[in-house]
């Protein structure tokens, strides 16, 4: 069995930094089943100076502006072919709404989405298969948020592909930014998701994401983040993304 690494310590009080469940007890810690997705968001002075992602994840060091992760159950009866299903058919991204708190209602999150053959948004396709979202496979694919944000190309790159047990890493391919503006360079936007089986047919999720270097849209919230990462959440577990209540309000 691996060895499990001890948090790390924090003055009295104070939130310790995220835990990723391969480095240790998972924190934020996992949410009941039914209950809303716990997530935290993190600043790079909120972090420890020289805290980096653990290297279980396959995430180089380097630098940090800000992290963001959330942690959950859900109950899958369809097991891992029904959740490798919601992620292979990007398509249906487009149902997924979010609760803006600066507009105060449920939103849309996307306006296209599209599978591609490549890292081109020219080279569209149908949805993956379950089949091609296999241990060691890489994908494609692209988002465009309905915020006047720039069409995204994002790489999908499948660490472990189990009967029990998911992992993944998703990387923008392009820059992130709105009109003339970069907000986030290429590749500084990445994102680590575990999924696997706990007991019968509740799963544990964990999904981390950090922002480097540039300043990620310095005008979106910590409930931005929040409301987010728990509509993505919902997406892989099957559970209305309009659901009351958001994550944050």
């Amino acid at each position: 069995m691996a060895s499990v690494a001890a948090p790390q310590s924090q003055a009295s009080g104070e939130r310790p930094p995220p835990q990723v469940p391969c480095a240790g007890k998972a924190y934020p810690h996992f949410a009941a089943p039914g209950e809303l997705l716990n997530v935290e968001v993190w600043q790079r002075d909120e972090l420890p100076p020289d805290w980096q992602p653990p290297a279980c994840t396959g995430l180089k060091p380097g630098p940090l502006k800000t992290v963001f992760a959330g942690a959950g159950r859900f109950v899958e009866p369809g097991g891992q072919a029904a959740i490798a299903g919601r992620l292979a058919g990007v398509t249906g991204l487009l149902g997924v709404k979010y609760w803006s708190d600066s507009q105060e209602g449920w939103y849309p999150l996307f306006e296209d989405v599209s599978a591609l053959s490549g890292p081109d948004r020219d080279r569209r396709r149908d949805n993956f298969t379950n089949d091609e979202l296999g241990t060691g496979r890489t994908l494609h694919f692209l988002l465009d948020e309905d915020h006047m944000m720039w069409a995204v190309i994002y790489r999908l790159r499948i660490i472990e592909s189990q009967p029990d047990r998911m992992v993944f890493e998703m990387t923008n391919v392009n820059g992130m930014g709105v009109a003339i503006f970069t907000a986030v360079d290429p590749g500084q936007f990445q994102q680590y998701h575990v999924i696997e089986r706990e007991t019968g047919d509740t799963w544990r999720y964990y999904g981390f994401s950090r922002v480097s270097r540039a300043g990620f849209l310095a005008f979106m919230s910590p409930k931005s983040f929040k409301n987010r990462t728990q509509a993505f959440y919902r997406y892989v577990a099957g559970i209305p993304t309009d659901k009351e209540p958001p994550a944050a309000r």
